[in-house]
């Protein structure tokens, strides 16, 4: 296995180990956004881990979590905006800047996967 793979499994056991002692440590009833934030890192650093190991399949399934739980995370707190117009629009802003960054990133991912030499296998 090359540096970089390990460079990420290395992360993903050292943070691991990091929520694991800070959840001991912090009450966690205080905090109720932790959970989800720490969540999306996660499958983040899986989406990471799963790239560099060139698992294109399980890169993009992995960033669709992603994004579906960034949605779910935007409908628990704005939830009670969106029967308002500001809700609404905010909502439609957010979707529309997820979708154009999603698009850009994941162009540039595929053109540098496929000058790297990998299968021709398309990330998006």
């Amino acid at each position: 296995m090359d540096a970089r793979p390990r460079r990420t499994l290395a992360a993903i056991l050292a943070f691991a180990w990091l929520t694991l002692a800070l959840g001991t440590a912090i009450p966690r009833a205080n905090i109720a956004a932790v959970g989800a934030i720490l969540q999306v890192v996660w499958l983040g650093l899986f989406a990471w881990a799963s790239i560099q190991l060139g698992l294109v399949r399980a890169f993009n399934a992995l960033t669709t979590l992603i994004a579906v739980r960034v949605l779910v995370i935007y409908f628990e707190v704005f939830g009670s905006l969106l029967s308002t117009g500001v809700g609404l629009i905010t909502g439609g802003v957010l979707t529309l800047l997820v979708g154009w960054l999603w698009h850009r990133k994941t162009t540039a991912l595929a053109a540098r996967l496929r000058s790297a030499g990998e299968s021709g296998a398309h990330v998006a």
